[in-house]
């Protein structure tokens, strides 16, 4: 079941899945796709890219609730200079700690996860295929533990990333502002 309770303990997803169906609707690379998953595989897609998102950086300041389940909304240093970008959708508290309305999602954040759902679900596809990242591979050999990986057309997989969104680009440009550290967290 999803909760999209923001600054809840028990929310595991910033998307309803109506939400993410208004989203996907349109969409020429993946909203096809979307549209045809059943709602309790689309409740797991959702709940995972949350988890990855909230996983994937280490982000600036604090939880907004300390027992909150997910890592948004989040309390931002009054001198951190990337919050000018995200003021500027919410009001916010004359504090040294502030942070945004605990019951709102920041755009962002959602435009994130729709980002990373096609990534999730490409990358669900692509291992059960034997494929990583959607590239077929054309050889493998392993020597003193190490193993090397060479693909068949690497140029067009690299296409097909940039077209369909969902690349760990696009996800760490949505969500800079709150970005303390440049690393994947894997």
């Amino acid at each position: 079941m999803i909760d999209t309770t923001l600054s809840s303990a028990t929310a595991n997803s910033y998307l309803s899945i109506t939400e993410a169906d208004q989203y996907f609707d349109g969409n020429p690379f993946f909203g096809t796709t979307w549209i045809s998953i059943a709602d309790p595989e689309k409740e797991f897609w959702l709940r995972h890219a949350t988890r990855a998102l909230d996983r994937m950086f280490i982000y600036k300041g604090y939880k907004a609730e300390k027992k909150q389940a997910l890592q948004f909304p989040r309390r931002l240093q009054k001198q951190d200079p990337m919050r000018i970008h995200v003021e500027g959708h919410f009001a916010h508290y004359d504090e040294e700690s502030s942070y945004f309305d605990p019951q709102v999602l920041h755009p962002l954040i959602g435009d994130a996860i729709i980002e990373l759902i096609p990534l999730v679900h490409r990358e669900k596809g692509s291992s059960e295929t034997g494929t990583i990242e959607g590239r077929e591979e054309e050889s493998i050999s392993i020597l003193n533990g190490l193993a090397k990986i060479e693909y068949k057309d690497r140029k067009s997989s690299e296409t097909l990333h940039t077209v369909s969104g969902g690349t760990v680009q696009s996800i760490r440009s949505l969500m800079r502002p709150w970005i303390r550290s440049a690393k994947i967290v894997r």
